[in-house]
């Protein structure tokens, strides 16, 4: 027989920054929840899966519209600028526009590359980022956009092995946020005058 909690849980663990006895703790936690909880959690769920999408350009989540042409607003508003932000997440995107000390184009990798390789390590975009900088002709900055933690370093060390030919090819400048986040922080998590102070100070690579 299936156990079907158990199935929960490990949806759970599979989340980023979840371990096992948490998952048991938010399976359990939605379950003893009264009324009618757990079947909106679930409609929420789906309602989200069915109107969201990844932006072609970017990579961010959006709300889609029935008229979408599957292009996020910040893409088609912007479309004009010469700078392009390169994150690990969309959700890093969502946190750097609510601070609002920046205003260019993004373009979201779908995770850092762990300096110890997963199981689940995510696919990054590469091969679409490397065709973003070809068609774009726009361009004139690139900015490196990673956590200050030991895998958003690594992961900003090879996005610019990555990149920096194409940069160089196409008189792009390469810069990376300077000082303002101390070591071990997430871009999702830095408040906005940190985020100010990293983008102030951000340093040339090329």
């Amino acid at each position: 027989m299936t156990d079907h909690l158990k199935d929960l849980e490990k949806f759970f663990a599979d989340l980023p920054g979840i371990g096992p006895r948490q998952a048991k703790r938010l399976a359990h936690h939605i379950m003893e929840r009264a009324g009618t909880f757990a079947i909106d959690f679930a409609h929420a769920l789906e309602n989200a899966r069915k109107s969201t999408r990844l932006c072609k350009k970017c990579f961010g989540l959006f709300s889609m519209p029935d008229n979408s042409d599957g292009v996020c607003k910040i893409c088609t508003n912007r479309h004009n600028s010469t700078t392009l932000m390169i994150v690990a997440k969309t959700a890093d995107i969502e946190h750097i526009e609510s601070s609002g000390v920046y205003q260019g184009l993004y373009f979201a990798l779908g995770g850092n590359l762990p300096l110890i390789r997963k199981r689940n390590a995510p696919q990054l975009r590469i091969d679409d980022l490397l065709r973003r900088l070809s068609n774009d002709t726009a361009l004139g900055e690139v900015i490196l956009a990673f956590s200050a933690s030991t895998d958003g370093e690594h992961t900003g060390i090879f996005v610019e092995d990555s990149i920096k030919d194409k940069c160089r090819e196409k008189n792009i400048k390469l810069s990376t946020l300077g000082r303002g986040l101390s070591t071990g922080t997430e871009i999702e998590y830095a408040d906005n005058e940190t985020m100010k102070n990293a983008l102030i100070n951000k340093k040339n690579i090329q």
